[in-house]
């Protein structure tokens, strides 16, 4: 019996290891959301999957659910982020990124609005050189957009939080550097309201 094969792009999440050679890689897909799926032999060094499927890189991956998981067959890396992986902070704020959209997706839920700005998002940061604090906010403004994408934000953070620009900060749909400036002198505030939004969420 053959099985449908389903082609997506994915961000790989995590992974663990599922006997002497295969894996377990938490997938977070373009058109189907969060999925666990098998890699079998993709610990091994002469394994073809082996490339595109590290922890935290960016792919095309080709699924097929059986009965009971999800199985990659295929995947192809993107050329993606080599700006980011070089560099120690962007690095940081990328791999902290994947953790918190790992903690709060619901499996097999799309999203793919979520997934296409998390891909310009991290796009926007490895074709620009972020002083210190610009990165800072950059993080701040994509776990905001992130919460708000996934119902995190508590509904009244606009009006507890009157000094946070929640329609620039959440309406836009192109990153530019001056999305970053919308923070600017407002950074302690968007923490406590982030907080606020994790401690609500009970994750």
């Amino acid at each position: 019996m053959s099985h449908e094969i389903y082609t997506t792009d994915a961000l790989v999440l995590s992974s663990y290891q599922k006997g002497e050679t295969a894996s377990v890689l938490a997938l977070f897909t373009k058109d189907f959301g969060l999925v666990y799926a098998h890699a079998d032999g993709l610990r091994k060094m002469e394994s073809k999957l082996r490339p595109a499927l590290q922890n935290h890189s960016y792919a095309q991956v080709s699924l097929v659910r059986g009965r009971e998981v999800w199985r990659v067959v295929n995947a192809q890396e993107k050329d993606y982020l080599s700006g980011v992986r070089a560099d120690s902070g962007k690095r940081s704020v990328f791999v902290q990124t994947l953790a918190l959209i790992k903690r709060f997706l619901g499996q097999e839920e799309p999203h793919t609005e979520l997934f296409n700005d998390t891909v310009l998002a991290f796009e926007f940061l490895n074709a620009l050189p972020l002083k210190k604090e610009e990165l800072s906010r950059f993080e701040l403004l994509l776990v905001l957009r992130i919460l708000s994408s996934l119902g995190y934000l508590k509904e009244d953070l606009e009006t507890r939080h009157e000094s946070i620009p929640f329609k620039s900060v959440l309406g836009f749909s192109r990153w530019e550097r001056e999305n970053l400036d919308s923070l600017l002198g407002k950074e302690k505030e968007c923490i406590l309201a982030v907080n606020e939004s994790f401690q609500a969420s009970g994750l």
